[in-house]
C-alpha cells in the first residue's frame, strides 16, 4: 500500500491516504495509530489496509524519543498526546479549522497516550479532536491514587537506569532483551515463539547511543501520567485486548472498567504482551467488527428534529423611524421553534429589518416552511445531541438567508442545550472551542450595555440641533450608562455634528464616561478629516468611531495611510464587515486605528463566521461589540449570550434597542426579566427569560 514519510514539529510519520477525499470535506475520518516502548512506525503496519478498507487515513507516527522522531522532547504523557495533536495537520499538510475525527490504535506505552488524549479531548484541554473510539492493546489507563501514580514513576525510572547501566553496545543491549527484558512474565512464551529471533534483531538494528538516551528518556517523561484517575468516565467506546498470559495488562482490564463508559474487552488465548505479533490477523477481524459497529447510527433513543413551528409577531415602536430610507413605525418578524422527538424545544427569533436586510419576512416564512418539508422527509440528516450535530445543521441550513439563519441556529443551540443539560452560553463555549480549536472559553455572567443619545441633527434642518449643550449635559448625567453612543453624520455640515459630539464628550468626561460614534458611512475623506479636526481636543473622550467613511475602499485606503496618534479616532468596522471578504477584514483589522468589530448576529446569520470574526479581532488587537437590530426580547437574549461568550468583561454591547418598544413580544418583556440594573444584562436572567417565555408559546397553542 502507497504511503508517504512526512515530518512536522519533531514528529515524524508514515501516513496512508488511499481513499482521501481530496476536498478535505469534514466527512474524512483518521486512525493514529501509535506504538510501544522501544518500538517504531513499523511496528503496527499491518493495521494500514484494514483501515484503508474502512475510509480512514492512517497516521502512523514515531512517537517522541523514538525513530526519527528522537529530537522531540516532551515531559509527560500529556505532552506527548498535546504534541501529537498539534502536529496533525502539518503532518497532512493542510490547515483545518474544524475538527479532525480521529479513532486512536494504542499498544503497551503508545495506549497510555491515546487514553491521556481521549480524556484531554473530552474534557477541551486538546481541542482539534474529536475522539470516535479508542483500541488499547496490552496497555494501561491512568493511575487510580497518588499513591499507584508514585510507583509507576519509579518503576519507568528503574526500567529507564537499567537500560543505561547495562546497555552500552548492540550486543550487550540483544543480551538484555533475550535474558532480562523478555524474561518478565508479561511476555508469555515468547522465546519460544519462531518470530521471536527477528523480533531482537529488528530492535537491536534500531539501537545506537542515541536511541539508549532516547528510550531511557521514554521511560521516565512518556510513560509519567499527569492526571490520577479521570474525574469522569471516558464517553468514546473502547475496545481493549489483552493476552491471557500476561497476567500484568489482564488485571488492568478490571481497572479500566471505572475509566470508561463503553468498554468491550478482548482476552486472547495463549498470548503474552506482544499480542499484536502472535495474533495479528485475530486483531485486525475484532477491529473490523468494532469499527463497523461504531460507525452505525445509534438506534439507542436517537435524537433528531422532528418538527419545525412558528408564530409572527408585530411591535409598534414609541418612535418611528427611517432605515435605509424606509419609513418604519412596527417592527414586525417571527418566533421559530425546533422540536425533537423527545419532547425538547428551543427557540430563535427572525425579524428581518427593512432598509438594512435584503430579506422581507415572507422570504424568511418560506425559508422556515422548506426547512420543515426537509426535515419531515429526511430527519435522519438532522439529529442532534452532539457538538458534531450543530455543525452539521449549520451546513444544513445555508441555503437559507442570513437572518433566518441566525433565528434557526439560536434555535438548534437552545434545543442543544437542553439535550445536553447544559446552559446555552456553555454549550456555545464548548461549539466556540471546537470550531476554532482555542483554549477553553468561559461564558461572562453579565454583559454591560451602552446607551444612545438623541441624533445630534435631523436631516430636514440640518442647521439646527435637536438639543442644545444644556440638554446634551443633561442626557449624559441622566443615563445610567457608562457609554453612551450618538448617532453623526445626518447633515451635510460636519461642523455642526462636530459642536454636538463637543456638548457631549464634554459632559461624559466630567462624569468618567465615554462617548462611540457612529457616522453609517456619511463622509469622503476630507468631510472625515474636517470633522476630526474639529474634535481634536476630545478624542481622548471618543471610544471610536463607526465606519466614518463611504465606502470599505475608502476606509482601507485611509486606514492603510494613517497611523493611531494624538488627534486621531479609532476606528469601528460595521459595514465594511458585511460587504468584505475574511481576507479584507483582517487587513483592515490590522490597522493600528483600527479599535473594535461591530457584529451584528442577524446580519452576519452565522454563529461560524462570527466566531471566524470573532477569532480575526483576537489576533488583531480588537474589541468585540455585539448589536442588536431593533430584534424582539427572543432575539436581544440570544445576542446577549453571544456577547457573554465572545465579549470581554470590559466591553459594552449595542442591546438597548428593546426600550424602543411598546411592548415586547412575551410579558413580563425582556427588559424587565433581564435589564433591571442600570447598563448591566444577566446571562443567567436570558437563558431563564428563553426557557420561560418557550413554555409559554407552548402552552398557549
Amino acid at each position: 500500500m502507497k504511503y508517504v514519510n512526512v515530518q512536522y514539529n519533531s514528529i515524524t510519520a508514515r501516513v496512508y491516504d488511499p481513499s482521501a477525499d481530496p476536498s478535505g470535506s469534514a466527512e474524512r475520518k483518521y486512525a493514529l495509530v501509535f506504538h510501544g516502548w522501544m518500538g517504531h512506525r513499523e511496528d503496527l503496519r499491518f493495521l494500514a489496509e484494514p483501515f484503508a478498507d474502512l475510509g480512514y487515513t492512517i497516521i502512523v507516527p514515531d512517537l517522541p524519543y523514538h525513530g526519527d522522531s528522537m529530537n522531540a522532547k516532551v515531559s509527560s504523557c500529556f505532552d506527548a498526546a498535546k504534541l501529537l495533536s498539534d502536529s496533525l495537520p502539518g503532518l497532512l499538510g493542510e490547515y483545518r479549522q474544524s475538527l479532525y475525527r480521529v479513532l486512536i490504535v494504542g499498544y503497551s506505552m503508545g495506549g497510555r497516550i491515546a487514553f491521556e488524549l481521549a480524556v484531554a479531548a473530552e474534557k477541551g484541554d486538546i481541542t482539534s479532536l474529536q475522539v470516535d473510539a479508542l483500541v488499547l492493546i496490552s496497555s494501561a489507563g491512568p493511575p487510580s491514587s497518588e499513591n499507584e501514580r508514585g510507583n509507576c514513576r519509579q518503576t519507568s525510572q528503574l526500567r529507564s537506569q537499567k537500560l543505561l547501566d547495562k546497555c552500552f553496545t548492540s550486543s550487550e543491549y540483544e543480551e538484555w532483551l533475550r535474558c532480562s527484558w523478555y524474561s518478565a512474565a508479561l511476555w508469555g512464551k515468547i522465546r519460544e515463539k519462531p518470530f521471536f529471533d527477528q523480533l531482537v534483531h529488528d530492535r537491536v538494528r534500531s539501537f545506537n547511543e542515541q536511541s539508549r538516551y532516547g528510550w531511557a528518556r521514554a521511560a521516565v517523561h512518556m510513560c509519567r501520567s499527569t492526571m490520577t484517575c479521570p474525574p469522569e468516565p471516558i464517553e468514546s467506546p473502547v475496545l481493549y485486548f489483552f493476552g491471557t498470559e500476561d497476567r500484568k495488562y489482564q488485571q488492568m482490564a478490571s481497572e479500566l472498567q471505572q475509566h470508561c463508559l463503553e468498554l468491550q474487552c478482548v482476552p486472547v488465548e495463549g498470548a503474552g504482551h506482544n499480542i499484536h505479533l502472535e495474533f495479528s490477523h485475530a486483531l485486525i477481524s475484532q477491529i473490523k467488527g468494532f469499527v463497523k459497529d461504531i460507525c452505525k447510527p445509534s438506534l439507542k433513543n436517537p435524537c433528531f428534529i422532528s418538527d419545525v413551528r412558528y408564530t409572527t409577531y408585530s411591535l409598534p415602536l414609541k418612535r418611528s423611524m427611517t432605515v435605509g430610507g424606509q419609513y418604519i413605525s412596527k417592527r414586525e418578524g417571527i418566533i421559530v421553534a425546533l422540536h425533537s422527538n423527545n419532547g425538547k424545544f428551543g427557540i430563535g427569533d427572525i425579524c428581518p429589518l427593512p432598509g438594512l436586510h435584503r430579506e422581507t419576512l415572507d422570504v424568511c416564512i418560506n425559508d422556515i416552511c422548506k426547512l420543515k418539508s426537509q426535515i419531515l422527509d429526511r430527519n435522519q440528516l438532522l439529529q442532534t445531541g452532539s457538538l458534531q450535530d450543530a455543525f452539521i445543521f449549520m451546513d444544513y441550513i445555508e441555503q437559507f438567508s442570513p437572518v433566518s439563519r441566525n433565528g434557526l441556529e439560536a434555535a438548534y443551540i437552545h434545543l442543544l442545550s437542553h439535550l445536553r443539560d447544559q446552559a446555552i452560553s456553555s454549550c456555545l463555549c464548548s461549539l466556540a472551542t471546537k470550531y476554532l480549536a482555542k483554549e477553553e472559553l468561559f461564558p461572562l455572567k453579565a454583559v454591560s450595555m451602552n446607551g444612545v443619545l438623541p441624533r445630534s441633527a435631523p436631516v430636514e434642518n440640518p442647521q439646527s440641533s435637536t438639543a442644545s449643550e444644556n440638554q446634551y449635559r443633561e442626557s449624559v448625567t441622566n443615563s445610567s450608562f457608562k457609554v453612551m453612543k450618538l448617532k453623526v453624520g445626518a447633515c451635510d455640515d460636519v461642523i455642526v455634528d462636530a459642536e454636538h459630539v463637543r456638548h457631549a464628550a464634554f459632559a461624559a468626561k466630567k462624569l468618567h464616561k465615554r462617548i462611540r460614534l457612529d457616522a453609517n458611512r456619511a463622509w469622503t475623506k476630507t468631510q472625515y478629516e474636517q470633522f476630526q479636526n474639529a474634535l481634536v481636543d476630545y478624542v481622548d473622550h471618543i471610544e471610536f468611531i463607526e465606519e466614518p467613511l463611504k465606502t470599505s475602499e475608502f476606509l482601507s485606503e485611509y486606514l492603510s495611510s494613517n497611523k493611531r496618534a494624538p488627534g486621531k479616532m479609532c476606528i469601528a468596522l460595521d459595514e465594511a464587515i458585511h460587504d468584505s471578504t475574511f481576507e479584507r477584514i483582517a487587513e483592515l483589522a490590522s490597522s493600528t486605528l483600527c479599535c473594535a468589530f461591530v457584529l451584528k448576529p442577524s446580519v452576519i446569520g452565522s454563529l461560524r463566521c462570527l466566531l471566524l470574526l470573532w477569532s480575526i479581532a483576537q489576533k488583531n488587537g480588537c474589541e468585540v461589540v455585539l448589536s442588536t437590530v431593533f430584534d424582539s426580547g427572543v432575539g436581544t437574549a440570544w445576542t446577549a449570550i453571544l456577547a457573554g461568550v465572545l465579549g470581554s468583561r470590559e466591553q459594552h454591547h449595542g442591546l438597548g434597542t428593546f426600550s424602543h418598544f411598546l411592548s415586547d413580544v412575551f410579558t413580563p418583556s425582556f427588559g424587565e426579566c433581564c435589564a433591571e440594573h442600570g447598563d448591566q444584562v444577566s446571562v443567567f436572567a436570558c437563558e431563564k427569560y428563553l426557557l420561560s417565555v418557550s413554555n409559554k408559546l407552548f402552552d398557549s397553542r
